[in-house]
């Protein structure tokens, strides 16, 4: 009795597979009072990896961006197939002021697909009128199909 022949198929199947959709697809908008450390004066890079972050400038043992060196390291130890938008602004004169466009920029920049959006500022004080301001900027980007969840982190040993 004859056997039937094998064939295989190669795919992009195995460790190496990439992952399905842009649920991955995150960015972090950092305000800091020091001069962005990016190349070409570049205030936002996309990186894949922490050795992206650091060949853009940011080492471990560099004090003005550690924390960002720490939450980008904690971003892809969790996600380790994860794609980061990062975006460094200078700190508003006042923080009143804030309109939190940069949440709109960084999402044009990344042409619409980042998901997720987390905004670290521990240089002012949080101030309840912050929400209100940034949901008028997810509203704003969910009206042109541009949706995204934003998390903020500020200091909030005032609230």
């Amino acid at each position: 009795m004859a056997r039937p022949d094998l064939s295989f198929i190669k795919t992009q199947g195995g460790l190496g597979r990439p992952l399905a959709g842009k649920d991955h697809y995150s960015g972090l908008i950092v305000y800091s009072d020091t001069t962005s450390p990016f190349p070409s004066a570049a205030t936002t890079i996309q990186i894949a990896s922490l050795k992206g972050l650091e060949d853009a400038g940011v080492a471990a043992d560099n004090a003005d961006f550690k924390y960002l060196h720490y939450h980008v390291s904690e971003f892809f130890r969790a996600n380790p197939k994860g794609i980061l938008w990062v975006k460094i602004e200078p700190v508003p004169a006042t923080p009143a002021s804030r309109t939190f466009v940069e949440i709109d920029a960084l999402q044009q920049f990344s042409g619409g697909v980042i998901r997720q959006v987390a905004v670290f500022d521990d240089v002012a004080a949080f101030d309840y009128t912050q929400l209100t301001t940034i949901q008028s900027v997810v509203d704003g980007l969910a009206a042109i199909k541009m949706p995204l969840s934003v998390v903020i982190g500020s200091d909030i040993s005032g609230v």
